[in-house]
């Protein structure tokens, strides 16, 4: 093969390559392309919808960036403006081109929110408000979001706005496929605390939940309501790996299995473990003064169904039967107290 030859075929292979290179580029950029094009007419949709239902949304610097790996849609003083006039500092979402269906989302407070048919106004700021959602061809399959140092405070209260001040240290959730055909939901929130001058100051407490929707299947899906509807179709299983409760000196943790009824209710058995039930009637009179006498006695009748726990602390331990709603201690139900039925549109 002479020199020209071998020279010629050199070439011939760097010019494939390099229109390959050119062919994947052109390829990608088209890619961004349609994908800004998509979440334009997405936005111009969710903004027509808006004003038909909740009123004109409208922002004063808004745009779509990020080329070439991903879509970073922003809106920077963001206004609502219907039955109630709401004004946001910033919002902003990143869709990573590379991993589709993933969506990070961050706000960006103070959010105002100016209430008249509620007779007062209200604000709202926070350090740290951001989520993530992944959506398949299922539909959604995961999120999680954390909420830091948020505070909502009434400017002016007004009849329908009964507090001054709501606050939480730090709050989050997370949605997400728990293995097999499960499905986990979680939240927490610490430090909870509302206040209001009109009432005596609540103590501070925190929340938190596990339930495990067992044969749910890996994804909420692109309907909600219909899923759940599905699922409890399916037995409706729901397993309470952790329901949590801390309020000062009381605190109350539960575990079991419970199913939900077509009809909303739930039934099944629980095991709590609690400390300091001998505060609660003192709690419970704080929150609606007048009943202290009524649940002193319900807890004097639960407590006379109690046992030590078996971790061999102080906490008392109890096992609890709920029939469609209606919980029982022993062979007796615990009066006054009903789970409500849970209602899907």
């Amino acid at each position: 093969m002479t020199l020209a030859n071998r020279t010629r075929r050199r070439w011939s292979g760097r010019t494939i390559l390099v229109s390959l290179l050119v062919l994947l580029v052109l390829l990608w950029c088209g890619y961004w392309y349609a994908a800004n094009r998509i979440a334009q007419v997405g936005i111009a949709r969710v903004v027509a919808a808006t004003a038909q239902t909740q009123g004109r949304l409208t922002c004063a610097d808004a745009g779509i960036g990020g080329f070439p790996l991903s879509l970073d849609l922003h809106c920077n003083n963001g206004v609502l403006a219907g039955r109630l006039i709401a004004s946001l500092s910033g919002a902003s979402a990143t869709a990573l081109l590379y991993r589709p269906g993933h969506v990070e989302v961050t706000l960006t407070g103070p959010l105002k929110i100016e209430a008249p048919e509620l007779g007062g106004d209200v604000a709202a700021n926070w350090s740290l408000a951001a989520g993530t959602i992944d959506v398949g061809l299922s539909g959604l399959s995961r999120a999680s979001g954390t909420l830091g140092s948020f505070a909502l405070e009434a400017a002016h209260p007004g009849p329908d706005i009964p507090f001054d001040r709501i606050s939480v240290d730090q709050a989050t959730f997370t949605l997400g496929p728990a293995g097999g055909d499960d499905y986990r939901f979680a939240g927490s929130a610490r430090e909870l605390a509302f206040r209001s001058e009109a009432r005596p100051a609540l103590p501070d407490f925190s929340v938190e939940a596990s339930l495990l929707a067992q044969k749910f299947g890996g994804a909420i899906g692109l309907d909600p309501a219909g899923s759940l509807r599905a699922w409890i179709d399916k037995g409706g299983a729901l397993k309470v790996e952790r329901l949590a409760f801390t309020a000062g000196p009381i605190s109350a943790a539960a575990t079991g299995d419970l199913t939900l009824a077509p009809n909303g209710f739930l039934s099944g058995r629980l095991v709590v473990n609690m400390i300091g039930l001998e505060k609660l009637p003192d709690l419970a009179e704080a929150l609606k003064p007048g009943s202290r006498a009524k649940v002193a006695q319900a807890v004097g009748g639960i407590i006379a169904f109690t046992k030590p726990a078996t971790d061999g602390s102080s906490a008392r331990e109890i096992d609890l039967l709920i029939d469609n709603g209606v919980i029982f201690a022993g062979m007796f139900a615990i009066p006054g107290v009903l789970i409500p039925p849970i209602k899907f549109q």
